[in-house]
């Protein structure tokens, strides 16, 4: 099935032979049951993990107009892989389903070489293929794309500890780096894994009531490169 260039798909209907109009129409022939928003999405969009789609989700929101139904419907599903270990085998499944799949990765080690074997491997199109970048920090993760200001608060909230946006300025560490060193400091106590994830959470809860567009502008041309991706 070719998702890029839904009419050169063919369909045989009652022994007519036609290009096919829309991934639906394929999914009908082909017997595909829309029997759940994931079912029934048209595009899903694999990320590596659960905050780094609701952060996608909440980004889009404020990019497209029609992001926020869209999501909410199911036409479009952000779906957490957690981890890039596990992503190929999530991007199998999805295949299965007939909707056109899109991935998201970190712009650190992990992410680059998932990429090259997903292109390489033969796993996707490079063109549904996103690293997503803050081009002054390499590496990167999605937080780094989000300014401070929104979420700062929200750690406090969550540590009661006064982190500042210099926490997270270095452009050699990514924002994992960042907090973990910051926490450090502050003297925030408890495993550092679970402080990470509590930290990750407060963030994404932090953008997703953001009013107005929560990424950095440096940040900008890689998403909207994924809304156009998304809704053209």
């Amino acid at each position: 099935m070719n998702r890029e260039v839904v009419g050169a798909n063919v369909l045989v209907q009652q022994n007519s032979a036609s290009p096919a109009k829309s991934v639906s129409n394929i999914r009908e022939t082909l017997g595909v049951q829309l029997a759940d928003n994931l079912d029934s999405a048209e595009t899903v969009v694999l990320t590596e993990g659960v905050t780094d789609a609701d952060i996608i989700g909440a980004v889009m929101k404020h990019m497209h107009a029609g992001a926020a139904e869209d999501l909410s419907t199911g036409r479009i599903v952000l779906k957490p892989t957690r981890g890039t270990g596990k992503l190929r085998a999530y991007l199998q499944r999805e295949k299965s389903t007939g909707c056109r799949i899109i991935v998201v990765l970190d712009n650190d080690d992990a992410g680059e070489l998932e990429a090259k074997n997903l292109n390489t491997g033969g796993f996707l199109d490079p063109k549904s293929i996103f690293i997503l970048r803050e081009p002054s920090l390499k590496p990167s993760e999605i937080e780094d794309l989000i300014e401070p200001s929104v979420y700062l608060d929200t750690l406090q909230q969550e540590f009661g500890r006064q982190f500042k946006s210099t926490h997270f300025a270095d452009p050699h560490r990514k924002w994992s780096q960042s907090f973990a060193l910051a926490a450090n400091s502050l003297g925030v106590v408890g495993s550092d894994a679970e402080n990470l994830t509590k930290a990750k959470v407060a963030v994404s809860n932090a953008v997703q009531v953001a009013t107005t567009n929560p990424a950095k502008p440096s940040a900008l041309p890689g998403f909207e490169a994924l809304r156009f991706a998304l809704w053209g």
